[in-house]
């Protein structure tokens, strides 16, 4: 989400870490269920098919926030990872007014974006927030104009 209000963004060596940690998760979690996820960019359809998934089991389910957030850190973070490793970005923290989150900013540029947000809007509101539209979106940001 590259919001038009300013922000600011300072880069995180520790929340880098993090990310490449809860990526490895993510992949592991696919894994232990049969999916392959290989930080392409078509690997984000597989992303989605869990979140909608998961958004199907979390009616019945009824996850505590904590559990939402874990799922919503280690999908995000491998959405964050594998927008980074392919286009180019940072991983920091961003603060836009009194909130400060994890997220990533543009190596080309000055757009931000916080996947970890996006991922928890998927979970739980469905698939109005499709997060295959939000890659596609972030990479028609990074796209040079013709």
């Amino acid at each position: 989400m590259n919001e038009d209000t300013p922000a600011n963004f300072e880069p995180d060596a520790k929340m880098q870490q993090l990310a490449t940690n809860s990526a490895n998760s993510a992949i592991e979690f696919a894994r232990s269920s049969g999916l392959t996820l290989d930080q392409s960019d078509a690997s984000i359809a597989v992303i989605e098919s869990i979140l909608d998934s998961l958004h199907k089991q979390i009616k019945e389910a009824n996850p505590s926030d904590e559990q939402i957030t874990s799922y919503s850190r280690m999908l995000g973070c491998y959405l964050g990872e594998t927008f980074r490793i392919n286009h180019g970005a940072t991983w920091g923290l961003i603060t836009l007014g009194e909130q400060r989150m994890p997220g990533l900013q543009f190596t080309s540029g000055s757009g931000q974006f916080w996947p970890w947000v996006k991922v928890q809007q998927r979970l739980v509101d469905g698939p109005a927030h499709n997060v295959v539209n939000y890659y596609n979106m972030l990479l028609e940001q990074t796209s040079p104009s013709s």
